[in-house]
């Protein structure tokens, strides 16, 4: 799923860059993007590193690095989404 929401991403990205001016600093819907960008690997950083521990029979401690990031993403996205609103 991260894949996928990589390479959507990136088309995404591609066709906003094409059709909008170019302006010399970042609007709230950049911040938006590079943050939701930023996101997007992290978590298929995180997918990609689960994977291979459970691989290499470290299952437990996938699954605990797995618990802990599916607190900590979520409130990732509400508190970079809060501070780009907010600034």
């Amino acid at each position: 799923m991260s894949t996928a929401s990589t390479f959507t991403l990136i088309a995404f990205l591609l066709s906003t860059r094409l059709t909008l001016p170019r302006i010399p600093y970042l609007t709230k819907a950049d911040q938006l993007l590079l943050v939701a960008t930023c996101l997007v690997f992290l978590a298929l950083g995180e997918a990609v590193l689960t994977g291979r521990l459970a691989r290499t029979n470290r299952e437990a401690l996938a699954m605990r690095f797995d618990w802990h990031a599916r607190w900590i993403y979520p409130t990732l996205v509400i508190v970079l989404s809060a501070a780009i609103v907010a600034l």
